[in-house]
């Protein structure tokens, strides 16, 4: 019993292929089976097919198949890495975690998952979609609460005796804090819907359904096959209803006011569904190259690890060497590092670009240090906003106009405000304050070796 469950956490990671089956196997991730995501039957020798028999010369080929796949499972295919340079065995690790490691929490938390699923079975609303989107296991669950009308509104915490009053302290109104308020009816949500154009859907669910939560998979599914600053508009709707509770439960408890922008959403919905911007410059800061590109990962390494990767084989492509990379990702820099402790085909090929370009230093940086890499991303989002299907690689021979200020501001060796929060050791010894504020400056002030470029990445937006 206990083995199966914990079946259900595995995950290939792919070398060659010849040893994954393609159609029963989890290969794209836990509990994702290619099989599971079609409908029909297969011919007999199609059950038995190896992975590697889609690989030809580098790239996918499916024109043996006796149908065609849907785009939405090749796009998925797509955004797999195939390992380029290492051809060890493919191998299993934990999908689960970030590190490939088994944890009992995670294998708890997906225990509990499917404990709540299968209670649920017999009632009249299917909640099985909830878990099909591509999102963070956090917010899956979230959304899994919500819908069991569970989530710890005034309106919840009055019921069970926590609260003496259910208004809504978020909007300071009289009407009750419900769910469906506060996600449908509560001022601070208005201008959010309001400025993706469907606020008229929205008024319409919160007058259908006051009492339920049925609205939610129909909110979920309010835009259906668009992309939304190049995200899967599923993907960020979920992430706004994030957004608001998470921006409610600051307002209350914190006294701090998150504002519920579009661009704001898309920096939390891009951090996990990656869209990486990377910029090359030389010792002085001119601008050499800039790219952006966006990806479905399975956790933040991986989509870190992805934008290293793909800003190596540019840098490569063209000639690009001598390089100082900055990145601001610790683990990341910790993995690519000398003692590295996870042996993903993604990191190892990383591993295998940086030794054919030398083995240059790689630095991590904070976030603020990297905002040119940030205000690229910033101005693909920008420019674009609704999408029919995902962004490609985008190559920047110039610098936009727009990131101008940004660039002449790390030439000029700009220092940046950061808030830091010390421990009650340090305060003692040092005697500071809790968080106090310290300055850092640009990423070229580190590059201080005799290299010829920088390249600062990779970069995923976040708030």
């Amino acid at each position: 019993m206990g083995w199966a469950y914990c079946q259900q956490g595995l995950k290939w990671h792919l070398a060659t292929g010849s040893f994954i089956n393609f159609f029963h196997d989890p290969w794209i991730g836990p509990k994702i089976l290619i099989r599971n995501l079609i409908h029909g039957p297969l011919l007999r020798h199609e059950y038995t097919l190896p992975l590697a028999h889609f690989r030809q010369q580098g790239n996918w080929n499916f024109s043996s198949l006796s149908f065609n796949l849907p785009q939405s499972i090749i796009s998925l295919i797509h955004n797999i890495h195939f390992s380029v340079y290492n051809r060890s065995h493919d191998r299993i690790s934990w999908g689960l975690t970030s590190s490939g490691k088994f944890t009992v929490k995670s294998c708890f938390m997906e225990l509990l998952a499917n404990t709540e699923q299968k209670a649920s079975a017999g009632t009249s609303t299917n909640l099985s979609w909830i878990w099909k989107l591509h999102l963070p296991q956090k917010i899956n669950q979230f959304l899994w609460i919500l819908a069991h009308n569970r989530l710890p509104t005034s309106k919840y915490l009055e019921h069970i005796g926590v609260l003496h009053s259910s208004l809504c302290r978020n909007c300071n109104s009289t009407e009750i804090e419900s769910a469906s308020h506060i996600f449908l009816k509560c001022d601070r949500v208005a201008d959010l819907w309001s400025s993706l154009g469907i606020s008229q859907q929205i008024n319409m669910l919160a007058d259908t359904s006051p009492s339920s939560t049925n609205w939610l998979h129909d909110l979920i599914w309010i835009l259906p096959k668009l992309y939304i600053y190049r995200i899967p508009s599923k993907v960020f709707l979920a992430f706004c209803m994030w957004s608001i509770w998470t921006a409610r439960n600051k307002l209350i408890f914190e006294e701090t006011t998150i504002n519920l922008t579009i661009h704001n959403m898309a920096h939390m919905a891009q951090e996990f569904w990656f869209l990486a911007g990377d910029v090359f410059r030389d010792y002085y800061g001119n601008w050499i190259l800039g790219f952006a590109s966006s990806s479905y990962s399975a956790n933040t390494l991986e989509a870190e690890a992805k934008a290293v990767f793909q800003g190596l084989s540019i840098g490569q492509e063209h000639a690009i060497s001598s390089i100082q990379i900055n990145i601001d990702s610790k683990e990341l820099v910790a993995q690519l590092g000398c003692s590295p402790t996870n042996n993903f085909p993604l990191l190892c090929d990383c591993r295998c670009l940086l030794q054919r370009m030398g083995s240059p230093d790689i630095c991590h940086i904070y976030r603020e240090q990297n905002k040119l890499a940030d205000a690229l991303v910033s101005t693909i989002t920008t420019t674009t906003f609704m999408h029919n299907s995902p962004a490609t690689v985008m190559l920047f021979w110039e610098s936009p106009s727009s990131l101008m200020d940004i660039l002449c501001a790390d030439q000029r060796g700009d220092l940046t405000a950061r808030r830091v929060k010390y421990s009650p050791i340090d305060q003692d010894v040092h005697n500071i304050s809790v968080a106090d504020v310290v300055h850092i400056p640009t990423s070229l002030a580190r590059a201080t070796s005799a290299s010829s470029s920088v390249v600062a990445m990779p970069h995923l937006l976040s708030l």
